[in-house]
């Protein structure tokens, strides 16, 4: 904005400054400090009123007010028309300003003139050094940091004003402009929030200030005050006599921020959005392309780290008060790092995989990444999609080459162009989080599932089917739950600096430069304390599948699986095949922040929620306890732990629950819904083939792969066959279900057969069983030790072999009578020459003689005793009165 100059009124070069004043064609006169425009008549109310009445009104009786700057005068003439104040003081380094607005600004210099107002010429800095507990409201009005306001900008400053301030003191200061000054207003704003339970910034209009508009930045020591909303109000008499731009609605809307002003301020992610609105799209590509190619984030890190080395001051995260002790320090620190003692020494980033992680990418390895590109994907800003770059890749070596280049160009030129800015950002992040995965395996919890290769989150669902049906045959009594805890916006409330500990202990923070993207894994890694915290707990109990009393009716005999010396020669390197230990016992399950923790009594909730307080502390973790669900593992309504839930708010499911049903319910609903919609369409049996599987079917895969089989979801299976074969024949006499699923060469429409499709998603888990244990896989060895649980057979090949004979045993756990059902689906397993002799010694006599022909020697059966070929008799059967001459020779 231009001002047009009708005449030079004053001139002058202070001690501090140049001073100007003008008379303008429309704005009246202008007050001008080092050539930055400070006030005029025109406009000059809406600065002075809202820095003034929004700290003001936000304190219940201000006495005694502090102004620092303002020799204007506007400040203090706002100040004296609250009533309830007892002394203005104003403190201005430069007594040029207000000399000279006393006789050209007349208009705001008024306040000079009032009995309540003190002036002191002198550094606002100095004055408040033996200042200690005397002011109810201080008001900065300074110039921009540069010149005599720049000390007024520091954190010393702010520490000098809050111990002026009283109690419940309110203080306000220049705000600056959220249009040009982000990265400044973010940085005073953690100043002062770093001392101040509340902090907030608001903005109002004035036409001749930069982009017309100004920010201020206020701050009170009251934590249960509300800054957004007045605490004193004016009557309408006196805002219609006294103001002429505040009123109680203006103060509301003053803190209702554009999004990118309230992400850059109040998302700790703000870094990103301040480096996005701050500069132009250029400029932050060449500063990113500087600060990578010459390493400058991991040197100031450095010299950060030497200048940080002693803590003068941390915030309580419980009280909110400046701790400034070292007796205090020390506690509130050993708050954040309490959770991290639970992580093992050893447990952390190796030379090795920390230089795999900041090593250049290969040409292969971005050529793997556009391999992986989705496509079809919906545009982003640029409106450009993934296909451009595989189009590019197989058109242009050059255009390779570019990619290639891009972290370790030295020249701006060498950047491809940035319209493809969106994809590429897309692709390089994708690179960081395979690195990033490559390790995390290493250093997270296998009960962790989430965003992890290997790791599924339906194992949770497994475990938890497992155990809830183990439980509902030998212990319906026991008072075992799961607590489900929902975390209030988890991933988005972790604190930084607990961020930067934990990234620190994993040996992290010396490897990632800073502003490489946060993946998943890195709130994984957040989590890992609590959840190594929960499993030190000794407090806590755990759950397993140990030897127990089995009711008659599924009693398989032993009751308890023997364990034999195995001298044999095996040439395989699997050793669980004829294995009967137990399997760890657990005590979590967790998918990212979802977190499922397993409780025996009422007793261990008080437990779990002294763990949960170091780590809410430090991380600033929120359980939200209104949707936190506990679930009775055997699915009876245990009396002690009902009135629990009912006393602390929780929620309670067990079998009498009808959530799931509920839920599956829903889910059925939607698939109706969505059938209808395409009915409208008319198309042929066959393009309505092809859209059940891809539209209606492929919503409920996933609910498929955590719940596998039992009787609730057999017969949900069945009405949603149903649903799916009424959208697709509406004539009658219908075509059954196995024909529709039958391939178009054979007449039918190549229907995906969800039943099968249930089966088929759950193969991984007979893949894990027969290869070696993996540090990710916790669910297999559950699987095996309930299989010989609950049918009394040390070895899982008789599985494999013939499923069919254990399907009585495995009847009462719905995971294993499902898992049962996938040999028979695949190819009959065959014995092979390399096995041992003792794994023949395993199997049943049937699946012996049916292939013993086939096997050569020496794994052939005949040279052995013929009591050994009924091994599955004398040593299972002692009832029978056989001698077992199994352990005897073995």
């Amino acid at each position: 904005m231009s001002l047009k100059v009708e005449e030079i009124l004053h001139v002058e070069k202070s001690k501090y400054q140049d001073v100007l004043v003008f008379q303008s064609a429309n704005y009246g006169n202008v007050l001008v400090l080092d050539n930055v425009i400070q006030a005029t008549e025109r406009d000059e109310f809406s600065y002075q009123e809202m820095i003034t009445h929004l700290a003001m009104n936000s304190h219940p009786c201000p006495k005694k007010v502090l102004v620092i700057g303002g020799g204007d005068g506007g400040v203090l003439r706002e100040v004296v028309k609250h009533e309830c104040v007892e002394e203005a003081t104003l403190v201005d380094i430069d007594e040029a300003v207000p000399r000279v607005s006393k006789k050209y600004l007349p208009n705001m210099a008024i306040g000079f003139e009032h009995p309540k107002v003190k002036v002191h010429i002198g550094d606002g800095f100095e004055f408040l050094k033996d200042k200690a507990n005397q002011y109810d409201v201080i008001i900065t009005d300074s110039s921009d940091p540069d010149g005599p306001a720049e000390s007024l900008f520091g954190p010393d400053f702010f520490q000098l004003l809050k111990n002026a301030l009283t109690e419940k003191g309110v203080f306000s200061t220049q705000g600056e402009c959220m249009w040009l000054h982000l990265p400044l207003i973010r940085k005073v704003k953690d100043f002062c929030k770093d001392l101040y339970p509340q902090v907030e910034y608001a903005y109002t209009s004035i036409p001749t200030y930069p982009s017309g508009q100004i920010g201020h930045i206020m701050c009170s020591k009251d934590a249960n005050v509300n800054l957004r909303e007045p605490l004193r109000k004016f009557t309408p008499e006196q805002e219609d006599k006294l103001c002429r731009y505040y009123n109680s609605e203006v103060h509301k809307a003053a803190f209702v921020l554009p999004q990118f002003a309230k992400k850059a301020l109040y998302d700790w992610r703000a870094v990103c959005y301040i480096l996005v609105y701050s500069t132009n799209a250029d400029s932050t590509i060449l500063a990113l392309q500087h600060c990578i190619a010459t390493d400058v984030f991991s040197s100031n890190f450095g010299k950060v780290r030497e200048s940080q080395q002693t803590i003068q001051s941390l915030k309580c995260s419980t009280t909110g008060d400046v701790l400034v002790g070292a007796a205090a320090i020390n506690k509130e620190a050993r708050a954040i790092d309490t959770p991290l003692g639970n992580v093992p020494r050893d447990v952390c980033l190796s030379s090795k995989d920390g230089d795999r992680l900041v090593a250049l990418p290969t040409r292969d390895g971005l050529l793997s990444l556009l391999a992986h590109a989705p496509k079809s994907k919906s545009l982003g800003l640029d409106g450009l999609p993934f296909e451009l770059y595989q189009y590019l890749a197989n058109v242009s070596t050059d255009f390779l080459g570019l990619l290639v280049d891009i972290l370790s160009a030295a020249f701006f030129v060498n950047w491809r162009p940035l319209s493809l800015v969106n994809s590429s950002a897309k692709l390089f992040t994708k690179l960081i989080a395979n690195l990033m995965n490559k390790v995390g395996s290493k250093l997270i919890i296998p009960y962790q599932t989430g965003f992890l290769p290997h790791h599924l989150i339906f194992d949770n669902g497994w475990l938890n089917q497992l155990l809830m049906s183990h439980l509902c045959v030998v212990a319906f009594d026991l008072p075992q739950v799961a607590v489900l805890l929902d975390q209030e916006k988890a991933c988005g409330r972790v604190y930084p600096e607990y961020l930067r500990r934990v990234l620190l202990r994993f040996d992290f923070l010396s490897r990632l430069r800073q502003g490489d993207p946060l993946s998943p894994l890195l709130f994984n890694l957040a989590f890992e304390p609590l959840l190594r915290s929960l499993l030190a707990c000794p407090g806590l109990s755990d759950v397993t599948l140990s030897p127990v009393d089995i009711p008659l009716k599924c009693k398989p005999s032993p009751v308890n699986v023997r364990e034999d010396n195995d001298t044999g020669a095996r040439k395989w390197t699997l050793d669980f095949v004829s294995s009967s230990s137990a399997p760890s016992p657990v005590k979590i399950l967790s998918y990212a922040d979802d977190l499922e923790v397993f409780l025996s009594c009422p007793e261990e909730w008080s437990v779990l929620m002294y763990v949960l307080d170091p780590y809410s502390r430090a991380s600033n973790l929120k359980v939200n306890t209104s949707k936190t669900v506990l679930v009775s593992l055997s699915g009876e309504s245990h009396s002690a732990w009902v009135t629990s839930a009912d006393s602390t708010g929780l929620q309670w499911h067990d079998v009498h629950s009808r959530g799931a049903i509920h839920f599956l319910d829903g889910v059925l609903v939607k698939v109706q819904r969505y059938s209808n919609l395409l009915k409208q369409r008319n198309l042929s049996i066959r393009g309505a083939g092809l859209a059940a599987n891809s539209l209606l079917l492929s919503k409920v895969y996933h609910l498929l792969r955590v719940i596998p089989g039992g009787g609730t979801i057999k017969s949900w299976v069945m009405t949603l066959k149903r649903v799916v074969r009424e959208y697709l024949v509406s004539f009658r006499p219908g075509v059954a279900w196995s024909t529709l699923c039958l391939p178009r060469t054979f007449g039918g429409v190549g229907l995906v057969d969800i039943a099968d499709q249930s089966l088929a998603l759950h193969l991984v888990y007979l893949q894990r069983l027969l290869r070696p244990p993996s540090p990710g896989d916790f669910i297999s060895s559950w699987l095996i030790y309930a299989f010989q649980v609950y049918t009394g057979y040390k070895s899982i090949l008789p599985w494999f072999f013939c499923s069919s004979l254990y399907k009585s045993c495995v009847s009462p756990v719905p995971v294993l009578k499902h898992l049962g059902k996938l040999p028979l689906k695949l190819l009959k397993l065959a014995p092979s020459s390399g096995w041992s002799a003792r794994w023949f010694l395993d199997l049943p006599l049937c699946s012996i003689l049916s292939t013993a022909s086939s096997v050569r020697s020496p794994c052939d059966p005949s040279p052995f005793d013929p009591r050994f070929l009924v091994f599955n008799m004398s040593f299972w059967q002692p009832d029978l009165g056989i001698v077992d001459g199994v352990t005897s020779l073995w």
